[in-house]
């Protein structure tokens, strides 16, 4: 028995020759519950181990295990129990979530890993548990970080709360403070039709759904902080009527938590009208999608990549809200009936005057 960081190497001698009826080996394990008392002796391995060597993942650091194996016949009888060895893991340093002996970004993927429930092998909660909470979350996440990137653990303060929306295409979020990572629930129908897209340059998006609800962490890599104000983090691509948040918590650049409210309504500005295009890349069809904040003059046009337009798509007036258009590429006589790279334009006059124009890339596939 070899000791590991959160795990025991089990290696064993091959039957002497002349055994025919070997099918396998069965690993079993017992510790002691106190000076004379042991626990049950119990068998831990899922299938029938065919090969000479076993890794024992569940396992706590520091507690000593006792292990012995039979072997299986083709009968389906087991031999006696081998010759007892026993083993005590090692325990690992804080933050060393996967037991190498190193804290680094295969860390951070572990965390991530059991954070979304996936189960990562070998896992070290010890290790993981940073802020000796008995939590594993993004709060947790980001002292790993803070490690790796040598920035030392702040004072503990109380943080002003920030604001989370539910758009339909997006997530926004505002905060007055500088914070980190954000992690979050959210809860509907046809979850396995959504898709999360991060806004924001130098974050990662890691996404899953688990029992029912999908789990997503936006976190940097460099502990770079969100935007302050009100921004645009996530894009959102499938049905959102049905949306509602669950369980959401942020944490500031030393790991502090933040918390993260809900809300249905903000302030928009004129400014912050917006436009997506999906799918991209496409080959007859796609979708245009904007949103207004005003009522306004709007003009949707299709270009080349040198500004020339192609098509108009709409041209008038619409009050304030979310439109979608319909465009397939051989309308027109089929201007863009080749791929390539295009641009969509959209420009927005509200009743003042002011003038917003947002561009997204197409690309065009044959």
């Amino acid at each position: 028995a070899t000791p590991g960081m959160g795990k025991v190497m089990l290696q064993w001698e091959n039957p002497p020759e002349g055994v025919s009826d070997l099918l396998g080996y069965n690993m079993y394990r017992y510790t002691y519950l106190n000076d004379t008392v042991t626990s049950d002796t119990i068998r831990i391995n899922p299938v029938l181990i065919t090969d000479t060597v076993f890794t024992d993942f569940d396992v706590e650091p520091g507690n000593t295990y006792f292990y012995a194996y039979k072997t299986s016949r083709t009968n389906l009888s087991e031999s006696d129990f081998s010759q007892v060895i026993t083993t005590t893991p090692l325990t690992s340093s804080m933050g060393d979530a996967n037991g190498d002996l190193i804290v680094n970004v295969l860390d951070v993927t572990a965390l991530i890993s059991y954070i979304m429930e996936q189960n990562p092998q070998p896992f070290i909660y010890e290790a993981a548990d940073v802020n000796h909470d008995s939590i594993i979350n993004v709060l947790d996440l980001f002292e790993v970080i803070n490690i790796i990137t040598g920035k030392k653990k702040g004072v503990y303060k109380e943080n002003p709360p920030a604001y989370i929306y539910l758009e339909r295409g997006s997530v926004q979020f505002k905060t007055t403070q500088q914070v980190a990572g954000l992690q979050f629930e959210i809860e509907g129908n046809d979850l396995d039709q959504i898709r999360l897209y991060t806004k924001l340059s130098g974050y990662e998006l890691a996404t899953g759904i688990f029992k029912g609800k999908l789990i997503g962490i936006l976190y940097s890599y460099s502990n770079n902080p969100l935007p302050l104000g009100l921004q645009q983090i996530i894009e959102i691509e499938g049905p959102t009527d049905q949306l509602r948040w669950g369980e959401l918590l942020a944490c500031d650049l030393q790991g502090n938590p933040v918390k993260v409210i809900p809300d249905q309504s903000h302030s928009w500005s004129f400014s912050d009208c917006s436009l997506r295009v999906f799918p991209n890349p496409f080959s007859q069809s796609v979708t245009l999608e904007y949103s207004l904040y005003e009522s306004a003059k709007v003009q949707l046009e299709v270009l080349d990549f040198y500004g020339r337009m192609l098509a108009e798509v709409y041209s008038g007036e619409q009050s304030q809200g979310l439109y979608v258009q319909q465009w397939y590429s051989d309308e027109g006589g089929g201007l863009i009936s080749n791929g390539g790279v295009y641009l969509v334009r959209l420009t927005v006059t509200g009743k003042s005057g002011e003038k917003q124009i947002k561009y997204a890339k197409l690309l065009k596939i044959k």
